[in-house]
């Protein structure tokens, strides 16, 4: 690598990492003397793996400033040495090209023995804060890699017992986490090309195994050439609302199907207008496919029976929520009346009261029952003005003879 090979016999500590997923790709013979790492120890790796960095969140802080300055100039650190000590120092990071490939050209200047770095001022503090406590996780990732940064809801929500376990086990592919490979991929292409998610659905893959939905907000943060630097974003787990929106669904089809193929008419009204009608209630009372629906119900109503109808009505409005269950004629689109049953329960719809409920047509059955009861009627009346019958001759002895 060129920027490694200019910087070979230099004094100065250089490590070149790729930008896109934060792998080092190179460093010079004075970052092996100072740290003690040999090249083969840390190129094609990831700090993180390495273990340089002893604060977990120094990563992080080093992509804050990248995304606010495009640079970092003179950063306090602490280095991991690979015989275990702790060196003080100050890193500074800049964007180069090589061959058409965005990397990171990092210098590190290490203090004397005895001399110790100046702890930065707190930066961010409040939002930091909030960052921590936030209810949803909340995440920084790289393009071509890992996370780094997440929050403690974001460990929690996908089964990591701290966000440092997260960030060691989740340091190369944080797209792994998705069920569907061709999503992620979309979701990527999407954010690099400047796009957003907002509230995008998806199915992940706790640290435990279980599967999980998701709802995700991200965005790219670019550099100064427009490359992206960084996706950062937030989910929250909506498992639990899915399956209740799974349930409701199933719940709806099962009962589309029992109200078309229910023999009665099914019914919504609302205000006095017919919001929706079955098949079975369209053909009880004439009509075409959805012809009825958006009538106003009253014209269906035989004039007889209208007022106790508005009655019904005013008591439903006013609030009433008692199942009504009535008889009432009702006009056929031909004209024909008809006499019909109705069961008639409250329910809130769109943010007001309404009615739904059943509707039979009941006229040849109560006109076979008024039969009955007529005829009924008749016998007992022929049997009640009946004469009496003649008394029987007495018996006597040797009648018979």
């Amino acid at each position: 690598m060129r920027l490694v090979e200019a910087f070979e016999p230099s004094e100065s500590v250089v490590a070149v990492l790729r930008a896109g997923d934060g792998v080092f790709l190179g460093v010079n013979a004075a970052f092996e003397r100072s740290t003690g790492y040999r090249r083969g120890q840390v190129i094609g790796r990831l700090p993180i793996e390495v273990g340089l960095w002893p604060d977990p969140g120094f990563r992080a802080r080093i992509w804050s400033v990248l995304r606010a300055e495009h640079r970092v100039v003179e950063m306090p650190m602490r280095l991991a040495c690979a015989d275990g000590r702790i060196r003080p120092g100050h890193l500074s990071v800049e964007f180069a090209q090589d061959e058409g490939e965005t990397l990171m050209f990092c210098l590190l200047h290490f203090l004397p023995d005895g001399e110790d770095i100046r702890e930065p001022e707190p930066d961010n503090a409040l939002y930091r804060s909030l960052y921590l406590a936030a209810s949803e996780g909340i995440y920084r990732r790289l393009p071509g890699g890992g996370f780094l940064d997440v929050n403690p809801a974001m460990a929690r929500i996908l089964g990591y017992e701290s966000p440092l376990q997260m960030l060691n086990e989740c340091s190369r592919d944080a797209s792994a986490l998705y069920i569907d490979p061709l999503q992620a991929r979309k979701f990527h292409d999407h954010l690099c090309a400047g796009g957003r998610l907002e509230s995008e659905r998806s199915q992940v893959r706790r640290r435990d195994g279980r599967v999980i939905w998701i709802s995700e907000n991200a965005r790219a943060i670019h550099d100064e050439r427009g490359a992206p630097l960084f996706f950062e974003g937030s989910l929250e787990d909506i498992t639990a609302q899915v399956e209740a929106e799974q349930a409701l669904r199933q719940s709806q089809a099962l009962y589309q199907v029992l109200v078309e193929n229910s023999r009665d008419g099914v019914f919504l009204i609302q205000h006095g207008r017919v919001l929706f009608a079955n098949e079975a209630m369209t053909r009880i009372l004439g009509y075409g496919h959805g012809e009825i629906t958006g009538l106003d119900y009253m014209s269906l109503v035989d004039p007889d029976d209208r007022d106790a109808q508005a009655g019904r009505r005013a008591e439903r409005e006013a609030g009433s929520r008692e199942p009504q269950v009535y008889e009432i004629h009702l006009r056929r689109k031909g004209g024909e009346r008809i006499l019909c049953e109705v069961r008639a329960d409250a329910v809130q719809y769109q943010g007001d009261i309404a009615s739904t409920g059943t509707l039979r047509d009941v006229t040849e059955e109560r006109q076979r029952q008024h039969a009955i009861a007529e005829a009924e009627r008749r016998y007992r009346e022929l049997f009640e003005h009946s004469p009496p019958a003649c008394s029987a001759p007495a018996w006597t002895a040797g009648s018979w003879r």
